[in-house]
């Protein structure tokens, strides 16, 4: 949050822009006025100096929104089309968005995958050491990765992977699942490292 000190410097700022925009759209010279005409002519100074100040401003925010929506769109692309996955959990695990490599690695499509809880891709035998790490994740408060290794199973077979779970700044928990390796029949198949990132939110 800015202190009054900033405040005044940025309005001070502002006045000084403003100042220098009004001379500058002025016609050259100054032609005198008489003393009663003075304080109306300052009256109409200080409405032309707020007028270039709003311009000004409306300036700088477009100029803002611009950036932000341009910072959005390479995030949006960045999230989309990252290999690693992503998808958003509910409280209660189930899945509510995800991105195409999070599909991809679940083997079925988003739209199918959208509303169905994550643990029912667990193997059984890990689905108790998941659901202690769903927990631990849940309530941790950042200060250290909570971690598990799990068993997922979908129509392209059964992974092994390793889970990292932590809490961001905006207390939004975290999970990044990466690939160990592909199972068959009991034994590893085979290895890979393609990171998965799972946002529990």
């Amino acid at each position: 949050m800015k202190n009054e000190k900033t405040i005044n410097t940025d309005a001070e700022a502002l006045r000084r822009r403003a100042e220098e925009r009004l001379a500058e759209q002025r016609p050259h010279g100054t032609i005198p006025v008489p003393p009663r005409e003075a304080d109306a002519r300052r009256l109409v100074h200080e409405l032309e100096v707020h007028r270039v100040e709003l311009e000004i401003q409306n300036e700088e925010l477009r100029a803002a929104r611009s950036q932000t929506e341009a910072a959005l769109e390479r995030y949006t692309e960045l999230y989309e089309f990252a290999p690693a996955g992503y998808a958003v959990l509910a409280e209660n695990g189930t899945i509510r968005e995800l991105n195409l490599s999070g599909a991809r690695f679940l083997g079925q499509e988003r739209a199918k995958l959208v509303g169905r809880r994550f643990d029912s891709f667990v193997s059984d035998g890990d689905r108790a050491a998941y659901d202690s790490f769903f927990v631990r994740t849940l309530e941790s408060k950042g200060d250290s990765p909570e971690t598990c290794e799990v068993a997922l199973t979908g129509p392209g077979g059964q992974f092994l992977v390793h889970l990292n779970g932590w809490t961001s700044p905006s207390f939004e928990p975290i999970v990044k699942l990466t690939g160990i390796a592909h199972l068959s029949g009991g034994g590893i198949e085979s290895k890979f490292g393609d990171d998965l990132i799972f946002r529990h939110g």
